[in-house]
């Protein structure tokens, strides 16, 4: 009975007609532009990307930044250097699932290493086959295999990482 009131209430005092808000243009024009960029891959794989997190970084300190994209579906870290069109988009690392990457220099080698939280599974599932990696970065530039900071992890992975200031 109690349900009947209510929505009885409510109709009643729903409106006959509804207004809304029309935006405003704006005077002064967008002082960025916004275009597609396909992430590239090298395999012939079917699958289109997934992108669970972006992070506009600089991977050193001479270098342009770059937007660093975690792909969930194909496991791969990139940089899309979205200054420069004719410079290539450049595979990170590869991972299964890699949902989270923050800059650092974990190392102390004085290059910006990646730290990575790997969930494990591209699904949402109640295990413990998350991790945190290091992505080391070379002198060169380039990233070196990953290496296991924290194994093991089931679904508080990023909070995990967040908890102890990796992002």
């Amino acid at each position: 009975m109690a349900c009947e009131v209510v929505g009885v209430d409510f109709i009643e005092e729903f409106p006959e007609t509804l207004d809304f808000v029309q935006p405003v243009d704006a005077k002064t024009p967008l002082g960025t532009a916004f275009r597609v960029e396909n992430i590239a891959e090298e395999d012939s794989s079917p699958l289109t990307a997934a992108v669970s997190h972006v992070h506009w970084m600089q991977l050193s300190e001479s270098s342009d930044p770059v937007l660093v994209v975690c792909d969930m579906r194909r496991g791969g870290i990139r940089s899309l250097p979205l200054r420069d069109r004719d410079t290539p988009q450049r595979l990170l690392g590869r991972l299964s699932h890699p949902c989270h990457v923050e800059p650092c220099d974990l190392d102390g080698n004085g290059t910006t290493d990646l730290v990575v939280a790997e969930l494990g599974s591209y699904a949402p599932a109640d295990h413990d086959q998350g991790r945190v990696v290091l992505l080391p970065q070379n002198k060169d530039g380039s990233f070196g295999s990953p290496v296991d900071l924290a194994t093991g992890l089931g679904w508080p992975v990023k909070k995990l990482a967040r908890f102890t200031n990796l992002y």
